[in-house]
């Protein structure tokens, strides 16, 4: 087996780190059918809208009056932030054509990527990267060009939530107290702490910052590969 890690770092800049390898209660079975892979000489670790209303004509159309037509809300003023350094934080995140949910989706970026700051409006940053513009909301950037220093507290907090679940029975495709597989038990701890990941190990891979071994913090993403299966991702679990 490989061994690969991962760190997400939070909205506060604190880093979490999942690598409980099954002694979470999740079996030491890979997601089998799922994704993960083969992990003994590497450990790559992740520090881990409103629509518009429709309008409703009236059925009698002689008597009616004429309907006002109300304002458009203004759109927010954008405040300029040159090309300031940002990173993204939080996991797989959308990139959008402005400022808001009800924008169509652009792209993805995961953790950890770097992003010029263009501007902020209604609490989404105007980024700039890899010569595409869009909008991210502000829960997912941290400005500056560097991450501070790492913090284990939430990470703590996370292996200590994960062993309450020690014993819980594994089901494929599970991700409830009731079953875990192991990206289910990940992706629900992470919930409870503002992460949103996918449901797979290998998606999961994709989201966070490698840190080395020996950096490893409780609450990190340690990330396995079976032997002769290309390097493919199939397991996932809690340091």
């Amino acid at each position: 087996m490989k061994n690969f890690s991962k760190r997400f770092v939070s909205t506060t800049a604190l880093s979490l780190a999942l690598v409980f390898v099954l002694s979470i209660g999740v079996s030491a079975t890979s997601e089998s059918q799922g994704d993960i892979g083969d992990l003994l000489d590497k450990v790559t670790t992740m520090t881990a809208a409103g629509r518009d209303a429709a309008a409703k004509a009236s059925d009698s159309e002689a008597a009616a009056p004429a309907a006002q037509t109300a304002s458009a809300a203004p759109a927010p003023a954008e405040q300029s932030m040159g090309s300031a350094p940002g990173i993204v934080t939080g996991g797989v995140i959308n990139v959008r054509t402005g400022p808001g949910t009800d924008h169509a989706k652009v792209t993805t970026v995961s953790t950890g990527k770097k992003v010029s700051l263009l501007g902020k409006a209604n609490g989404w940053y105007h980024v700039s990267f890899d010569g595409v513009t869009g909008y991210i909301s502000g829960e997912y950037i941290y400005e500056g060009s560097s991450l501070p220093a790492s913090s284990s507290g939430v990470g703590e907090q996370i292996v200590a939530n994960a062993k309450k679940y020690l014993g819980v029975r594994y089901a494929y495709g599970g991700s409830s107290p009731s079953g875990f597989d192991c990206s289910g038990l990940t992706m629900y701890l992470y919930k409870q702490y503002g992460y949103s990941l996918p449901h797979t190990a290998a998606g999961q891979y994709n989201c966070g910052r490698r840190v080395s071994r020996d950096s490893l913090l409780p609450g990190d993403l340690v990330f396995f590969t079976a032997s002769g299966n290309g390097g493919r991702i199939t397991h996932v679990g809690i340091y």
